[in-house]
């Protein structure tokens, strides 16, 4: 939010960055992209497996009150869920995952949206 001061958003994105470090496994990568956007690149068995670690990071924000200047607030985290075909470069897969997020933001939030079949669906 642009209320917020850098050290406020600073700090409330190091907490963002810690609760997904907290489902990290050894091969995961995240990244930072911009101000409202972390990639978390995730190696799991199945597809199921890294929706349900997506939700529990999704929960984990929702569930947290993040310290501020003034005052804990809440966060609403949205997330796209995607997997990356082989042949394609990182980056398309990235713009694709951030589509999807798109439709998890627009449905209100606090959930995980995937492209499945090429249509939008929700879990």
């Amino acid at each position: 939010s642009n209320t917020l001061s850098k050290e406020d958003m600073s700090a409330l994105y190091k907490k963002i960055g810690d609760i997904i470090s907290m489902h990290e496994q050894p091969m995961d990568v995240i990244a930072q992209l911009d101000n409202y956007n972390f990639v978390f690149v995730m190696s799991r068995n199945s597809k199921d497996t890294a929706l349900s670690d997506a939700e529990k990071i999704v929960h984990s924000v929702h569930d947290s009150a993040f310290s501020t200047s003034k005052g804990p607030i809440k966060v609403t985290l949205s997330g796209g869920i995607l997997l990356k075909a082989p042949a394609s470069a990182l980056e398309s897969s990235i713009l694709d995952a951030h589509k999807v997020m798109e439709k998890a933001k627009e449905s209100g939030g606090n959930r995980v949206a995937q492209l499945r079949e090429k249509a939008d669906h929700f879990r």
